[in-house]
């Protein structure tokens, strides 16, 4: 009987060291991997400074157009809508220029989604404190910005190629190969000194008109001159626009080439582009924006989605 009763000492005991066991393994397996707490992405374990993303989604805000409000409710559905579709660890930065921007300028926001309880499991978090962070980190800072960014404002440049290829070019947007999207809100009338469609008014000089020719026998030696003489007509000086040019692709490429490289703006799949309509700028001129850009696109093999905002 004092046997048995070792052996089965002994089994429990063992038994005991392997539940302990499994549970420490387990805690220390599913343990959820470190976070970087001012961006909320994933630390990456070749660098203590640097940090990864499963994929990057860049939204780009032009400040210098004006809108509704019905088309301010629909910026923020594009917005609440980027943020609902990113899964996890998958960042959204949103950039958001006005009249003139440095390079390098920050973006607004720029965070990972950590996770919702929906995403974890009693394993590996405890999914109402990951659903607080969420909130906490992530939620309410946009919608803070959302706030913010559906306030209308104006300006007398818009430099959308410029920024476009400040932000293409950026090393935290193509560092790893993942994907990236770009989605970009804006009436697209590039305005700047590599291209606008505000050409200002040249001054063009329009001949006086030749006199009439003086009627029969006005020659005449005998003939009564007038008590003041008519004045000559005098050239005049009237202001015109001139006509928004067409580029060809030869000509795209070397606009673009006189501010930066654009090559890298095929890495962003898709380019959807929220065009501003309904304001003062008519529909042709609108439509002769959605060609400048399609021309560029081409050149770059790039590919735009455009939608109406």
């Amino acid at each position: 009987m004092r046997g048995q009763a070792e052996w089965v000492g002994w089994a429990s005991g063992f038994g005991g060291l392997a539940i302990v066991g499994t549970l420490t393994f387990a805690y220390f397996y599913f343990q959820p991997s470190p976070r970087d707490e001012a961006s909320l992405c994933l630390k990456s374990p070749r660098s203590a400074s640097a940090v990864t993303e499963a994929a990057h989604h860049v939204l780009l805000v032009d400040k210098t157009d004006k809108w509704t409000d019905a088309q301010g409710t629909r910026l923020r559905r594009v917005i609440t809508t980027m943020r609902d579709e990113l899964g996890v660890n998958e960042r959204l930065s949103i950039f958001v220029f006005e009249n003139r921007v440095e390079e390098g300028f920050p973006p607004v926001f720029s965070l990972c989604n950590p996770g919702r309880a929906s995403d974890t499991t009693f394993l590996t978090s405890n999914p109402r404190r990951w659903e607080k962070k969420f909130n906490d980190d992530f939620g309410k800072p946009l919608d803070e910005k959302i706030d913010q960014l559906t306030r209308p404002a104006q300006g007398d440049a818009s430099p959308i190629l410029e920024i476009l290829i400040d932000i293409t070019n950026r090393e935290e947007l193509n560092r790893g190969n993942i994907p990236r999207r770009i989605a970009i809100v804006s009436d697209m009338l590039q305005n700047s000194d590599a291209y606008t469609f505000f050409p200002k008014p040249v001054p063009f000089r329009v001949p006086a008109p030749t006199p009439p020719p003086a009627p029969p026998g006005s020659a005449s030696p005998w003939a009564v001159p007038p008590a003041q003489p008519t004045p000559l007509p005098r050239p005049r000086t009237e202001y015109r626009i001139p006509p928004i040019k067409k580029l060809t692709p030869k000509e795209v490429e070397a606009m673009v080439q006189r501010k930066g490289d654009l090559s890298r703006l095929k890495d962003f799949k898709p380019i959807v582009v929220h065009q501003i309509h309904g304001g003062k700028y008519t529909e042709e001129k609108l439509l002769m924006a959605r060609e400048f850009w399609e021309t560029i696109a081409t050149q770059y093999g790039a590919k735009l989605e455009w939608k109406r905002l």
